[in-house]
């Protein structure tokens, strides 16, 4: 390292508080602490602005040496700021149409034979509408397969009351997800879908909150904040009836036939 390399270094960790062999570790902590003082969203002060951007600025230069050694930030990030790729928005795995806030889930589906019965899930990324869809097929093979063994009638309401409930997902991979589409939206140059998805992984409080919240604030000023619409993930009345009607159809039809002989 040069002498010019190691007076820049020693000015970086001078920014964050720390000494010049500080662990990685140390520059983490001291990053998040003095990120959460100098946000421009938490601290009025008219100073915030400029020593968040030489905080952040800091803590990039200290950690680019180390990205191959540690992963303090999402894959997709350094690749983006390194220039190595272009991220494009992800698509949903049913319908191959964009989705701007794709969800990880799996659903659960029972299929029954006498005296045992089988739990096998139909996952992947899925949009609001197709994953509605996919409930609603999975509800409807364990309605007409899941109920015909001993374990059947346990299970099968089970099922059918999770995938109408959304099935299962996962939040931290779906988060992950989102943050995709964060990046990729950003390289694209659109700042309102940008703002949107930030907004949207700042206020779930994970892991990527502190991420999002750097991006939103790299944004131009005029960019507008999220807007207020509706949330494309929320359950639906006719959507849980649907469901009902899928687990109930066999039992109800077999009885029927039954008292028909």
């Amino acid at each position: 390292m040069t002498p010019e390399a190691r007076a820049s270094d020693r000015d970086h960790h001078r920014v964050l508080g720390l000494k010049s062999d500080a662990s990685p570790e140390m520059i983490r902590a001291a990053y998040v602490r003095l990120i959460k003082k100098w946000h421009p969203d938490v601290n009025p002060a008219p100073r915030a602005h400029a020593r968040f951007q030489r905080v952040t600025e800091a803590y990039r230069a200290l950690t680019v040496a180390d990205a191959d050694d540690a992963d303090w930030h999402a894959p997709e990030q350094r690749e983006l700021d390194t220039g190595q790729v272009a991220l494009a928005p992800l698509r949903c795995d049913r319908c191959g149409d964009l989705a701007l806030q794709p969800r990880h889930i799996r659903f659960p589906i029972i299929v029954s034979a006498l005296v045992y019965s089988w739990r096998r899930y139909d996952a992947g990324n899925f949009c609001p509408d197709c994953a509605r869809k996919e409930a609603l097929r999975a509800s409807l093979i364990t309605g007409l397969l899941g109920w015909w063994s001993v374990q059947g009638p346990f299970r099968v309401p089970k099922a059918i009351l999770r995938n109408a409930r959304g099935g299962e997902v996962d939040f931290e991979r779906s988060l992950r997800l989102i943050y995709h589409n964060l990046l990729a939206y950003r390289h694209d140059g659109e700042g309102k879908v940008t703002a949107e998805l930030g907004h949207l992984i700042k206020t779930s409080r994970q892991s990527l909150s502190l991420e999002a919240s750097l991006i939103i604030a790299s944004l131009p000023r005029h960019e507008p904040p999220a807007t207020d619409g509706p949330d494309p993930w929320s359950p639906r009345l006719i959507q849980t009836l649907q469901h009902l009607l899928c687990g109930a159809f066999a039992p109800l039809t077999a009885l029927f036939v039954a008292q028909m002989l």
